[in-house]
């Protein structure tokens, strides 16, 4: 069953609205940092919060999966890191890939809202 606004219903169906992760991204690498069943929404908003000693980098992203498509769009960006972000369909699931393209490693607290 996917997460979401019910139109049956009309109401939205929050069972598990969200959920947080932290990770520790190498130097010049990538980490798939989050990885959901496509049936389980219709749309994610993540927030993340990266830091590397006095550098930060704060950015939110909306997701949406649609007839087979994955739509995203960054928004809201602040701070300095140089990562990446790429999210793409993997069997049956959706992977949320970051890319930590700085000479140390790069800390990461990310928020998943199912919307």
């Amino acid at each position: 069953m996917r997460l979401g606004f019910n139109p049956i219903e009309g109401k939205f169906d929050f069972k598990a609205p969200h959920e947080q992760v932290t990770d520790t991204i190498p130097a010049f690498s990538s980490n798939v940092v989050d990885s959901i069943d496509l049936s389980d929404f219709f749309s994610l908003e993540y927030s993340f919060h990266l830091t590397n000693g006095t550098k930060v980098r704060s950015f939110k992203c909306i997701v949406t999966y649609d007839n087979g498509f994955l739509t995203d769009q960054v928004y809201s960006r602040s701070g300095s890191l140089n990562v990446g972000i790429d999210i793409v369909i993997n069997g049956v699931n959706m992977d949320l890939q970051i890319t930590n393209n700085e000479a140390s490693e790069v800390d990461l607290t990310l928020t998943r809202l199912i919307l």
